[in-house]
Formats: C-alpha cells, structure tokens, sequence
C-alpha cells in the first residue's frame, strides 16, 4: 500500500483544468455553496493499485496585522480496483483550489513529483485544448415513440443499462448534463456499454458528453446487471440487437448458464431477453429460456402450436403450470423482447417494453431454487440475444424504460 499526495492553495473559485503531458484532470462544479468540487483525474502515468490511498492536503493562509494564519485540510480517497484498472480517478466532495503539483510518495518515502498547471479564474471553464475538444463530442439518447412520457414521470432511475454505437474512440467515458462520471467498456466491434447512475432527462433525451483517452482501458467488465449473457462471442451472420446473438436449430443444441442463483431468498428476481422465432420453426411448448430444479421453476415457452408465448411457473408446494403474461404474434420472425420479474407472490409480464398484466400466485416454498437457466431448449429454433437478470425489486417503469433505450439504440443504427 503506497499515499499518493496531491496537495493545493486554497482559492475561493471553482476550477476546470488545464493538464500537463503527464497527468490529466478535469474539474467538475457540483457545489460551490459549500465550495466542493468534483474532479476527473487521469491515472495513466502513475504507479497505483488497488487499496492505495491518495491523500490532498488544501493550505490556506490568512493575515491579521503582521501575523500570518496558516491552515491545512486534509481529504483522503482510497483507490478501488476498477479506479486503478480504468486509470481514472473520481474524486467527490473534493476542496476546490488552485493546484500547483502532484507528489506520488512510495512506501520506502521516495518521492516522484508531476508537475500539473491549472490555469483558473473565478466562473469561467478553463480547459486544455485536447479536453475542450474531446468535451464538445456528445450522444444523444432519444425515447422512441410510446415511451416519451417516462421523462416526465416523478420517479428516479438508477443504475440504467445502457449500449451506445461509437466510431473512431479511444478508451472514453462519459458524463450525464450533471457531470456524472460513467465508465465505458467496448463489448463488440463499435459497441460501448455502461450504467448510469441515474437517468436525467433533457426533454425526452438523454444526452451525454464524451470524453477520449479517459480511461486506462476500454475492456473493463463493467457489472451491468446481477448477470448478463450478450452473447457477443458468438460470430455468425444472422440479424443481431447488438453486436452478435446466439441463432440455433431446433436439434435442442441449447445453451447453459452455470452457477447463476436467479432468484434471492425472499423470491425477488426478473430478467429481460430479446428473441426471433418462427412458430413454424417450433415445435410445441419449445422452451427460449428456462430454470428449474425438481419440481420448481419457470419457463418462457411458445404457447402449444400458437405464435404466442407465455411464461410458466412452477413452485413447490404453491402452483405447478400456471401460466403467465401470454404475448400473441410474436414468434413472427423478427426480434421481440420480454421481460418479467417476481415479487414474492406476484409477477408481472411485459412485451416490447409494454406491460402484460401484473397478477398474483401462490409461492408455495419459494423460486430460490431455480437456478442455473438453459436457453433455447425443447425444440427451439431461432436467434436470442442481449439477456439480463435483475433484482426484482425494478419498477414497471424502469422495466419498459430499460427496453425504450435499447430500443432507441436500434433505432439509430
């Protein structure tokens, strides 16, 4: 374990920065009531780890007749792993000041000095020219039609999902219009993905500002749901939702998700899959996603000979095959999304982003049994792509807008 020591002049304005050729710092303005800050720093040339501590320490100095006050503050952040795989730091509740320098003690007391220049005035955005450049460059996330109205409803969402195409980028990020920091991992070919930590909406938009060369890598592995298969390994030339999906006959070639506890133990528990099946392909019953262990479990499965599908759930001792949140017409050869989750005794059903039915059942013993899912079996034929496994404890409205901004993302293909 090692301190990094940042120290600074106190100033009473808030700083956007300019960088040197060895380190990179944005500033951010999130309270100057308080005078706070948020800063960005780039970690790229340093030596950390995970479990080092960076220590600021903010000097100020007073007069009074011929006596000078001097005062230090002292702000510590301890370096997470992500941090230290991504190269960049975000640093909250940070003292706004004046830096002059950054100093990297080692443990043996061995000191590295990198020399960093901020060229500040009061209320105004200073920023070195690359950064300027790179901060202009934004995405914006528009609500397709039928979903506008989620930006006007009074509810908070947060830790949202999302993927976004970019070209030409090297190992950005991104900040919402509040200046929050979201990290960007490339899945496949263009294709970014991250989490907000909140949707904030301009209009019905999300709107996002990128940065370049923020972050160490672009393969962070970000943890974007409680478990995701994108199937983005999976190279073919059949249609996709993003980057690749998982096509099959129906020889019941299908695909297992091992070690995976869906359900908690108090029975919370839901997911959201895309699929593209022809009924005609299928034979009855066939299964796009299952989980079951001895008699408990659930089932999204084509409806008998129908073009329908429903989900079936099965608990022990409460209801065997009682079915669910039946979609019509949609085993009709293009891509479809269905999405569930289940709170203890009750469950609701949506399709592309529009809620089923919302119904009660009896849970008997519990879900928290079925485990380890197998996709596509029973005489599944067809393509599926983009699952998520969530907590069950989503709104229906952070359900359908989660699927209004995949949508969206199709959309501008």
């Amino acid at each position: 374990m090692k301190k990094i020591l940042f120290s600074c002049l106190s100033a009473i304005f808030i700083a956007c920065s300019s960088s040197s050729v060895d380190s990179a710092g944005i500033f951010i303005e999130t309270n100057t009531g308080n005078k706070t800050a948020r800063i960005l720093v780039s970690t790229m040339n340093w030596e950390i780890s995970a479990g080092d501590t960076l220590v600021v320490l903010q000097e100020s100095a007073d007069t009074l007749g011929d006596t000078i006050y001097l005062s230090k503050v002292n702000y510590e952040h301890i370096i997470d792993s992500l941090e230290s795989a991504s190269g960049i730091l975000q640093l909250d509740s940070f003292p706004v000041g004046n830096f002059d320098s950054v100093k990297i003690l080692s443990v043996d007391g061995n000191s590295q000095i990198i020399l960093v220049s901020w060229n500040v005035s009061e209320g105004t955005i200073n920023l070195d020219p690359t950064l300027e450049s790179e901060l202009k460059s934004t995405v914006t996330i528009s609500l397709p039609m039928g979903f506008e109205n989620l930006a006007s409803i009074d509810e908070s969402f947060e830790n949202m999902p999302f993927a976004i195409e970019l070209s030409n980028r090297q190992n950005p990020c991104a900040l919402d219009v509040e200046n929050n920091l979201i990290r960007l991992t490339k899945t496949d070919s263009n294709l970014y993905r991250g989490v907000m930590p909140q949707v904030i909406f301009t209009d019905s938009q999300i709107q996002l500002s990128l940065i370049n060369n923020c972050q160490e890598s672009d393969s962070l592995n970000l943890k974007l749901a409680h478990h995701t298969e994108l199937f983005d390994d999976f190279q073919n030339e059949n249609s996709s939702i993003f980057g690749h999906a998982r096509w099959t006959d129906s020889t019941d070639n299908w695909y297992y998700i091992p070690d995976l506890k869906i359900f908690s133990d108090d029975n919370y528990g839901g997911l959201s899959i895309w699929f593209n099946a022809d009924s005609l392909n299928l034979a009855e019953y066939a299964q796009i996603i299952a989980a079951k262990n001895d008699t408990t479990g659930f089932k999204l499965q084509k409806r008998g000979n129908s073009g329908a599908v429903n989900l079936r759930i099965d608990t022990k001792g409460g209801v065997y095959n009682a079915v669910f949140g039946r979609a019509n017409g949609v085993l009709d050869g293009t891509w479809h999304n269905y999405a569930f989750k289940i709170h203890s005794d009750s469950v609701a059903t949506f399709i592309d982003g529009t809620l089923i039915a919302d119904s009660q059942f009896d849970i008997g013993e519990g879900l928290s049994d079925a485990i380890n899912p197998g996709v596509g079996y029973g005489g599944f034929a067809g393509g599926i792509d983009e699952i998520f496994f969530f907590s069950g404890l989503e709104s229906d409205n952070w359900l359908r807008l989660f699927y209004a901004i995949q949508k969206a993302t199709i959309l501008n293909e």
